[in-house]
């Protein structure tokens, strides 16, 4: 025996198995498509924030002359809103790619019994093996 399975799964083996999480999916196809979807974006993105960096740099050397503590607020406000403008922008992209990618391939599937705690899963050999063993250094 090969070892291959003979006969296709019945329905309602494919049922339960859906039911209990088990749809087959890649991760690398969500993780390529948010990366194709970064590298498109970082364009524009980065042309808008040099425009912004120049102009905070620009107010920042004008804030020199008389400084004070309001202003030095103003400006690092101002510094971070550009930083997490660009940051949350980037993140939702990479979020809805995913879950679109996610989804295209399985379905929706909510699996309350993946949710369950499993003490095998907090195995701290097993967590070791998963993170230092030949699977993780072949996806690494």
């Amino acid at each position: 025996m090969s070892g291959e399975k003979t006969e296709k799964p019945t329905p309602k083996r494919l049922k339960q198995a859906r039911k209990d999480g088990q749809v087959p999916r890649t991760p690398e196809l969500g993780g390529w498509l948010g990366l194709l979807v970064v590298a498109l974006a970082l364009g524009p993105l980065l042309d808008r924030e040099v425009d912004a960096v120049r102009t905070l740099m620009a107010a920042h050397l004008r804030a020199v002359e008389d400084p004070s503590v309001a202003v030095a607020t103003t400006l690092l406000r101002e510094a971070g809103i550009h930083v997490v403008v660009v940051s949350a922008v980037l993140g939702s992209m990479v979020l809805v790619v995913s879950v679109v990618a996610t989804v295209a391939q399985g379905g929706f599937v909510l699996s309350p019994k993946l949710a369950k705690p499993n003490p095998k899963k907090l195995d701290p050999f097993q967590g070791a093996k998963r993170i230092f063993g030949p699977q993780a250094w072949w996806e690494g």
